[in-house]
């Protein structure tokens, strides 16, 4: 039976535990988010109403960065450090628009998006609104992805990948603000869906953990952003996540979203005002 909310969940810079598994409906790095929101939500009510899918792009880069960790070794360490730089930096470097015209990282991602969207629209019912969830970089190629829409940089799909039922984005742990300083100024997306009814206020939640290093709130950014929470187009939340002393106060907590009760409360509440709003 075709759903009533669809949901994508795109993840952020770092290696991933599996590969590609080729089924965006198959759950691997949001595996506890859904869980927790599941639990939260009831699961018969979650399963009856929501279509959930991934957005995994790693294995664009992750095997080619493997192959150098391999060779690498044989002649240098290759410690936690160097790892963090290879799998968290080398994401965010690599993910650039304009290094090459074809096939380029920006490209491929960009691919993957279109695909799962193309997916989800099979498995809910006409019309039926959409929420993307996005952690880390994946904030930063979301909002790249709608952007580039928005401005006719790329074909524009019709129907539900045009973004048209577009209703939400509740992104953590991103990090958007480390990115737009090569710009004079910072211009934000706009809500993109074509239904003005589903635009709450605020459209936008964006969640940090003060702890986070790669995750910040967008308004200090100024310029638009500064603009869109005025308006509460864009609300920063800042949250604690993770548990005490491991994960809550120290950076691990970017990784720590995704199997937090708490947070999972935030996220169902948003899905729900989505739902109610359709």
């Amino acid at each position: 039976m075709a759903k009533s909310l669809a949901v994508a969940v795109v993840h952020g810079m770092g290696r991933q535990k599996k590969d590609n598994p080729g089924n965006s409906a198959a759950l691997s790095f949001s595996a506890k988010l859904h869980r927790r929101m599941r639990e939260e939500m009831g699961k018969d009510q979650f399963d009856e109403k929501i279509a959930w899918r991934e957005i995994f792009w790693a294995d664009v880069l992750q095997p080619r960065q493997e192959d150098y960790e391999r060779r690498m070794r044989r002649q240098s360490p290759f410690g936690p450090l160097r790892r963090f730089v290879m799998h968290k930096l080398s994401d965010a470097a690599s993910y650039y628009p304009h290094l090459t015209p074809d096939g380029s990282t920006y490209q491929q991602v960009h691919e993957r998006i279109d695909n799962v969207l193309h997916e989800l629209e099979g498995d809910v019912e006409p019309g039926a609104p959409l929420l993307i969830m996005a952690h880390s970089l994946g904030g930063h190629m979301m909002s790249n992805y709608i952007y580039d829409m928005g401005k006719g940089r790329r074909p524009v799909p019709k129907g539900f990948r045009s973004l048209e039922t577009f209703a939400g984005l509740f992104t953590f742990g991103c990090n958007i603000p480390v990115f737009v300083f090569a710009c004079k100024k910072a211009v934000p997306i706009g809500f993109p869906g074509a239904k003005p009814e589903r635009r709450l206020k605020p459209w936008w939640r964006n969640h940090y953990d003060a702890q986070d290093p790669l995750g910040y709130p967008l308004g200090p950014i100024g310029d638009g952003y500064e603009d869109m929470v005025k308006d509460r187009e864009i609300e920063d939340v800042k949250v604690n996540v993770g548990f005490p002393i491991i994960q809550s106060w120290t950076f691990l907590s970017h990784n720590a979203y995704w199997n937090d009760r708490r947070f999972a409360k935030r996220a169902v509440r948003f899905a729900e005002d989505i739902m109610a709003t359709a």
